[in-house]
């Protein structure tokens, strides 16, 4: 391995440490993914708006939304993942880098050499700001959480979601 290989490698590994960690501690970290995971089977066994709200609040609260990113992007240039599901663009949102870890393990194209994934952590208020802009060039919505207990809504509905429910997105 040449020494500009090695030391890219060492790089990315403090990066990837860097900007995968969320500040929280690893049990209020475990804590909010049962949480997700509680809500959504809630709202999911119950039907009721109430529950879905109860949900998209929770989200809406958090300081950070987790973004994973492809592993044939340079660091200097990582952006979300936006993928197609039944012909419509994603963006691709996690609660936490747990989730998000976990799923780019499950696909090709997330894991870097170094068997990590990048993933990208941005304030909430910076990354609906964000899925705005992605909006108008055409990417329909979001997928939370993707897999097993994940959920899903269009970016044209968040304003009324956020509206509705009242929360002060700082």
């Amino acid at each position: 391995m040449t020494k500009n290989k090695y030391l890219r490698n060492k790089m990315m590994n403090f990066l990837n440490k860097l900007f995968s960690k969320n500040n929280l501690s690893e049990k209020t970290e475990n804590q909010i993914i049962t949480d997700f995971d509680s809500l959504v089977a809630i709202a999911r066994k119950s039907g009721e708006i109430d529950d879905l709200y109860k949900l998209y609040r929770k989200l809406l609260e958090l300081n950070n939304w987790i973004f994973i990113t492809p592993n044939n992007q340079k660091i200097e240039n990582s952006k979300p993942f936006i993928g197609v599901v039944d012909e419509n663009s994603w963006v691709f949102i996690f609660t936490d880098s747990k989730n998000a870890n976990d799923y780019c393990k499950q696909f090709e194209g997330f894991i870097r050499e170094d068997r990590t994934a990048f993933l990208i952590k941005m304030k909430v208020k910076d990354s609906i700001e964000m899925l705005y802009q992605l909006s108008e060039r055409g990417v329909f919505g979001i997928r939370i959480n993707e897999g097993e207990n994940g959920w899903f809504c269009s970016i044209s509905d968040l304003p009324n979601i956020i509206n509705h429910l009242k929360v002060n997105i700082e």
